[in-house]
């Protein structure tokens, strides 16, 4: 189980790896899913936070992947991360689906 001092840790580590990945190859930005794909399942707000800048920061909003983390957090229980998922969401040049309209 992850706790918050662990979730800052994590992201300045995961940063570093971004930063040293710059380039490469869509397989290899790939290998990142699994990771944040148990993640963004945490309890702890901090963490899910952390996904969604770590996905916006390794996948272009284009890509499923940069979408489908917003997308997920988008009916978060914290406002805050729901705002910043929707931000995210906008940030491509894309609105949020009108989930609230249906």
């Amino acid at each position: 189980s992850t706790n918050d001092g662990a979730a800052q840790d994590i992201l300045e580590a995961l940063s570093g790896l971004v930063m040293c990945m710059r380039g490469a190859t869509e397989d290899e930005y790939a290998e990142f899913v699994p990771i944040l794909d148990r993640l963004v399942a945490s309890r702890k707000p901090v963490v899910r936070r952390e996904v969604l800048r770590w996905a916006t920061a390794i996948f272009p909003t284009t890509a499923p992947e940069g979408r489908y983390y917003a997308l997920r957090l988008l009916g978060d229980a914290d406002a805050d991360l729901s705002r910043s998922a929707e931000n995210a969401l906008s940030a491509g040049g894309h609105d949020a689906p009108p989930f609230a309209d249906m």
